[in-house]
């Protein structure tokens, strides 16, 4: 039985938000988020995992913690979600975009 912190949550549900998926990028552990949650993450992560340190190449996947570095290292971690892989399942079981 589902507990009521689980209630309603489905495969079109992004764990960040609890919102359904908008624009779902997925991670090689291949747990989804939306693109701007995501975005937001990585940012918040690695200002605080950092603290003063520069030039931090990884984060941790917020569901499972496996690290992730990002599919274009020379880009800048504001625009590594922008480089995670489009969830086009998930996509087209929403109607997100």
């Amino acid at each position: 039985m589902a507990t009521s912190q689980t209630e309603g949550i489905s495969i079109t549900t992004c764990p960040i938000c609890l919102e359904e998926f908008k624009t779902p990028k997925y991670l090689p552990c291949l747990h989804s988020f939306c693109e701007s949650c995501l975005n937001s993450y990585i940012i918040s992560a690695l200002k605080s995992e950092s603290r003063g340190k520069s030039g931090k190449t990884e984060f941790h996947c917020p569901v499972c913690r496996e690290v992730v570095t990002p599919p274009v290292p020379s880009v800048k971690y504001q625009e590594w979600a922008q480089q995670v892989p489009f969830e086009s399942f998930i996509s087209s079981t929403n109607g997100s975009k």
